[in-house]
Formats: C-alpha cells, sequence, structure tokens
C-alpha cells in the first residue's frame, strides 16, 4: 500500500503543477484532491473490515477462515473494488488535466500551487496514515497464525496488489 500512496501523491502533484484553464483548472484540481479523499475513505473503511476480522479471528484461536471473520474480509475487498472505481475517476480528471494545460502561465500555476498546497498535503497525509494503518491490520491478521491466514488475506491482498499497478500505470503515463 505504501506504492499506493507515492502513486496517489505523484500524480496529484503532477496534476497540480501542470496547471490547466482558471476555472477549468481549479474545478480539476478540486476532483483530483476529492478523489484522493474518497480513496482515504474507503483505505480506511478496508482497514475497518480486516480489524473485525481480526477481532472475530482472535475470538475462533487466530483463525480468519471462519464464516464470520471471512465475511468481514469479503467486505474489505468489496471497499478494495471501490478504490478502482475512484483510479478510474482519478484517470478522467487526469485526462481533463492534460487538455487544459498548455493554456497556463507559469505565474497561474505558482498561484495553484499554493492555493492548494495545504489541501494536498492534508490529503496525503491523511491517505499515508490510512495506508500504513491498512499495512498494519495485514500483518497483525496474517501473523495470528501465519499458514491458515495466509492464504485468507490472499484475495484481498490481490485486489490491493492489483490497484497498485493500475496507479502505476496512470503515473508511469505522466
Amino acid at each position: 500500500m505504501k506504492k499506493l500512496l507515492v502513486r496517489w501523491s505523484t500524480l496529484l502533484l503532477l496534476l497540480v503543477l501542470s496547471g490547466c484553464g482558471t476555472d477549468n483548472r481549479e474545478i480539476a484540481v478540486n476532483k483530483a484532491i476529492n478523489v484522493m479523499e474518497q480513496a482515504t475513505t474507503k483505505i480506511a473503511n478496508t482497514r475497518a473490515e480486516v480489524e473485525k476480522a481480526i477481532k472475530k479471528a482472535k475470538e475462533a484461536g487466530g483463525d480468519l477462515s471462519t464464516k464470520e471473520a471471512r465475511k468481514d474480509l469479503e467486505e474489505a475487498g468489496k471497499s478494495a473494488d471501490e478504490l478502482e472505481k475512484l483510479a478510474k475517476g482519478l484517470q478522467a480528471v487526469s485526462n481533463e488535466i492534460d487538455g487544459l494545460k498548455d493554456s497556463v502561465s507559469k505565474e497561474e500555476q505558482e498561484d495553484l500551487r499554493k492555493r492548494y498546497q495545504g489541501r494536498l498535503e492534508t490529503a496525503i497525509k491523511r491517505l499515508q496514515d490510512e495506508e500504513k494503518g491498512l499495512d498494519t491490520a495485514m500483518r497483525d491478521a496474517e501473523s495470528l497464525n501465519p499458514n491458515v491466514n495466509r492464504a485468507a488475506l490472499e484475495p484481498l491482498r490481490k485486489k490491493l496488489e492489483k490497484l497498485n499497478g493500475e496507479f502505476q500505470n496512470l503515473t508511469k503515463r505522466r
């Protein structure tokens, strides 16, 4: 998930610094930050579901393969699926910005950076904190019973890796 943070923040910084037309530029940058904030919420939801599964696994002797824990892991997977939709939304915003960026001066780009830097940094920090929390929850879940829980976590881990790959492709394009 740490790679995902780097991908999000790199892309958004590129979006902000690339610039576009005045009103459209502000709309596009706001859209990008809003998508990032939505992703933070989805990561928090994913983490919360993993933590619920951990609690249920502890009650069952550390086994995430119980019906109750699997249900929570499936919900975590659904939150991860929603992150994929947000990646597509960020792709659309990126395309929008690409179409507008040539019409902006260096001064306008600097003004945009100054106006949105605080909000962007806050969004990045929140995203980073949630990603760290999810990473910790995934490690904690596996450590309860590594031989059994590794397999139970595999579908969620694959979704998160796929998502990371999609963001990697998006940032490579930049």
